[in-house]
């Protein structure tokens, strides 16, 4: 599996690290974490990479309760998805800002993208994260 991470807090991008690990020793495989820290540097990624899940953040740069119309968020990555939508064919979708505000903006731009705050921690992690 090949996941997109948008997130710009060192601490969680190690708990993220974590669970990938722990994902590839549970299934035996070897998953890939590609991690971006800004909102152009996801669209790149998704303009010329396949992925099989995209998390994003929502609050970037340092920032916390951004609002939706700022172009560094996981917002603008949901405006830029919404009018590519055939770029992430098949791609599983998830929020896990603390934003409410960016996390709704998201939801509603991106068909089936489901909002899991603090997905980073083991036990949500695993539950909605799953190989198949």
């Amino acid at each position: 599996m090949k996941i997109l991470l948008l997130e710009d807090d060192p601490n969680r991008v190690e708990q993220f690290q974590q669970r990938i690990k722990e994902l590839n020793e549970r299934n035996n495989v070897a998953s890939i974490l590609v991690h971006v820290e800004t909102a152009k540097d996801c669209i790149a990624q998704l303009e010329t990479d396949k992925f099989q899940l995209v998390l994003l953040d929502h609050d970037l740069g340092g920032e916390v309760y951004v609002p939706i119309d700022n172009t560094n968020t996981g917002s603008e990555v949901a405006r830029w998805i919404n009018k590519n939508p055939e770029k992430i064919n098949g791609t599983s979708v998830i929020t896990h800002t603390f934003n409410p505000a960016g996390a709704k903006n998201i939801t509603e731009l991106i068909p089936g993208c489901f909002y899991v705050p603090a997905i980073w921690t083991k036990d949500k992690f695993h539950t909605y994260i799953k190989i198949s």
